[in-house]
């Protein structure tokens, strides 16, 4: 079985395969002589049987976890398709919280050197930027290289850059 399919799209002068965390380029000349193999390869990568005998099925090497981080539920806007209705819950997510998880990942994952954190909404991360910083300087000290992506409504942005 398996878990992510390669999607195949055509350019002017070649196509790109691509699969989770992988693209490959290739000419119409490369298509046709490595195509399949590099279509194999990645249905090889994200086989669900082999992830699941390592362990891995929500991560796509063995060095890197993702996470998913909602600072908060609090927004800064009113958008009428949103399931958050202008922050009307000022709920925000604790220091304490966040350790925890990421201590238990740590633990669950020794090995692990690099993670992926995405803060999200279910309001404005931003809003509780303090927090942010707070969890990445963490994920530092115990020795972890983050990668860093943020969701966001765009309003704060200019407050948090130097």
């Amino acid at each position: 079985m398996t878990i992510f399919e390669p999607k195949i799209i055509k350019l002017n002068k070649g196509f790109v395969i691509s699969a989770n965390k992988t693209l490959a380029f290739l000419s119409k000349s490369e298509f046709k002589t490595k195509g399949k193999q590099v279509i194999n390869d990645f249905y090889t990568t994200f086989d669900s049987n082999k992830l699941l005998n390592e362990g891995l099925l929500a991560r796509a090497d063995k060095d890197t976890l993702s996470i998913t981080i909602l600072p908060t539920m609090n927004c800064n806007l009113k958008c009428s398709y949103c399931f958050v209705d202008g922050g009307e819950t000022k709920q925000k997510l604790s220091f304490n919280n966040s350790k925890y998880i990421i201590d238990q990942l740590i633990k669950e994952y020794p090995n692990i050197k690099k993670i992926n954190v995405f803060f999200a909404g279910g309001g404005e991360p931003l809003l509780n930027f303090k927090l942010m910083a707070k969890i990445i300087n963490y994920i530092l000290k115990v020795g972890l290289m983050p990668t860093v992506r943020i969701v966001t409504n765009g309003t704060k942005i200019l407050n948090h850059l130097n």
